[in-house]
């Protein structure tokens, strides 16, 4: 991740350079000011001195002020943009690495802790560069003022260094709990209908609020830091400042200072002690660290980078899978598989629970890599394509499709820029959604929040969303379990009748869908145990188990169905 100044930072750090003049000068001017004064003698220059330090001071607090927060909220908002791109460049397995609940977290919370980094650290240097030049002038002032304080702040520093360790592995373990729960929490908000209909509320409360014993320890332990170095600093602070102006009183009383430097040594003291009001920044930045730690996190896991290429004039070749192994947490999901697929093929994946189903199809659309092995497209490996080329040319359509957009026209078209409403209304009767659409109030324009929609209706925006775009593949994951078995038949007819060149990969659960197909390819422990067609691998007794008890081959159509196909296979 490269490193970004936005130039409200670059105004921060010209006002704080300004602020630190005036500041340092101030309290040298303020005495010439009282002794020319008191003295009657050089009162004009005096006061412009004194005036100018101010005005410095005035417009360098000013500019801090205004850059502060600018600065923060723009290096804020790039850091949340570039921590995004790079969480979608990721892909699937990216979003298994860090759940949506997780993620948003660092999106949130540590890009801000992260983005301050810059700021605390400004403040930091400004107050010990503030603490030491006061100490110097309290040297020029008398040298025997500036040993006091130096012998006094030793033990004080050795003491204070001591407390500030650990204060960054707190923050860090208290944002990764609160993450985790952030994870749970939208699991749940996910799933909330079947943990409804399971009556399991009370045990997944339980489950998403499990790590608050940890957080609250971790939360605790953040504050008992920040509150022993707290009265430890105040401590100091007056312990310093006491020893100081005892010398500086010394002084007075034996006429080795003035009155006017006497006030300088008290504006100098309370500003040599100013690095102990760093401890808050010090804290910050702790903070901040932890959130770049878990940004870090993020940054190291890389997409798998690509070669430029131009794309094949050719496109109407076979997507094939050589030897290819994709393997996760230790365990092989696809195994060594061999396939191809002609342009225009018409493929279902079934298998039991855990066969591979779903790495197989993620890995022919590129959604992930193989760990081993290969994928072509048109003859060219699969991951030398642009991402937005295999996007443009793969779609997928899944079992609970995301809503996003406003309203229905929105959701079948998210992502396009003005598309044509002809083009919306196309896609939707092919997906057979055409017709309960129109019969919402306000039609394709009704909001997406207002609309009574069942999850089959859902899904078959989500297949239309999938097909406006024409893709050459269309990749349907458990697209069409919330259809019934005569609405799915319609939808695939529609496919087959207006889209007869799109390669369709559909995982399959009915008997009825993978009738449908052209072939099917049968998933066992990660392995192909056989591509054939439905009807002859339904001879095999394992092959009919993956399908729910009671699945027949044969499917009763209406007569106005029945007679649009040959077939009485399902």
């Amino acid at each position: 991740m490269s490193f970004r100044v936005p130039g409200w930072t670059l105004l921060f750090i010209a006002g704080t350079l300004i602020h630190l003049t005036g500041t340092l000068l101030l309290p040298a001017a303020l005495a010439k000011a009282i002794d020319a004064l008191a003295h009657e003698n050089s009162r004009s220059a005096a006061l412009l001195s004194l005036s100018a330090v101010l005005i410095a001071e005035i417009v360098g607090t000013l500019m801090t002020s205004i850059a502060c927060p600018a600065s923060l909220t723009a290096t804020t908002a790039w850091l949340r943009h570039y921590l995004f791109g790079h969480a979608l460049s990721l892909g699937t397995a990216g979003a298994k690495r860090f759940p949506a609940g997780d993620m948003v977290s660092r999106l949130l919370d540590s890009t801000y802790g992260a983005a301050g980094i810059t700021l605390q650290s400004i403040g930091v240097i400004v107050n010990l560069i503030v603490s030491a030049g006061s100490v110097v002038a309290l040297w020029l002032v008398d040298w025997t003022i500036g040993f006091a304080f130096v012998i006094a702040a030793v033990p004080v520093a050795f003491s204070l260094r001591g407390w500030l360790g650990g204060t960054t592995d707190a923050f860090e373990r208290y944002q990764a709990v609160q993450g985790g729960i952030a994870a749970r929490m939208a699991e749940a908000v996910m799933g909330a209908r079947t943990i409804q209909a399971c009556g399991t509320v009370d045990h997944d409360v339980q489950r998403v609020l499990a790590p608050l014993p940890e957080l609250a320890a971790a939360g605790h332990s953040t504050w008992s830091k920040q509150r022993q170095l707290s009265w430890r600093s105040s401590l100091a602070h007056a312990g310093l400042q006491l020893c100081v102006l005892a010398v500086a009183g010394y002084g007075v009383l034996h006429d080795t200072i003035s009155v006017g430097e006497w006030i300088a040594v008290v504006a100098y003291a309370a500003m040599a002690t100013g690095c102990l009001d760093a401890i808050d920044s010090l804290v910050a930045i702790s903070y901040a660290r932890a959130g770049i730690t878990r940004l870090t996190d993020v940054f190291r896991h890389t997409a798998a980078k690509q070669v430029a290429i131009a794309e094949p004039e050719c496109r109407s070749g076979p997507l094939v899978l050589r030897d290819a192994t994709v393997r996760s947490e230790g365990r092989t999901i696809v195994e060594r598989a061999d396939l191809v697929l002609a342009q225009g093929d018409k493929v279902a994946v079934v298998g039991a629970a855990g066969s591979g189903k779903t790495g197989l199809i993620h890995l022919l659309g590129g959604l992930i890599q193989p760990d081993e092995g290969e994928v072509f497209l048109d003859g060219i490996p699969l991951n030398e394509f642009p991402t937005h080329t295999i996007r443009r040319w793969v779609s997928y359509s899944f079992a609970q499709p995301s809503i996003l957009g406003t309203s229905i026209a929105d959701m079948i078209s998210y992502g396009m820029v003005d598309p044509e409403r002809s083009a919306i209304e196309r896609v939707a009767k092919l997906a057979d959604a055409d017709s309960f659409i129109r019969r919402l109030p306000h039609g394709y324009d009704s909001m997406l929040a207002d609309a009574p929609l069942s999850g089959g209706e859902y899904q078959r925006l989500g297949l239309a969303r999938a097909l406006i775009r024409n893709p050459r593949i269309l990749i349907l994951d458990d697209a069409t379990s919330g259809l019934d078995t005569i609405t799915e038949f319609k939808v695939t007819s529609a496919l087959n009748s207006h889209a007869a060149d799109q390669t369709r990969i559909i995982l399959a659960r009915r008997p009825a869908t993978a009738a449908h197909a052209d072939y099917v390819v049968w998933l066992d422990q990660g392995r192909i145990r056989a591509v054939g067609a439905h009807h002859d691998l339904w001879a095999e007794q394992e092959y009919r188990s993956i399908f729910a008890p009671g699945s027949t081959e044969i499917v009763t159509l209406p007569h106005q169905l029945a007679d649009s196909t040959s077939e009485g296979a399902p």
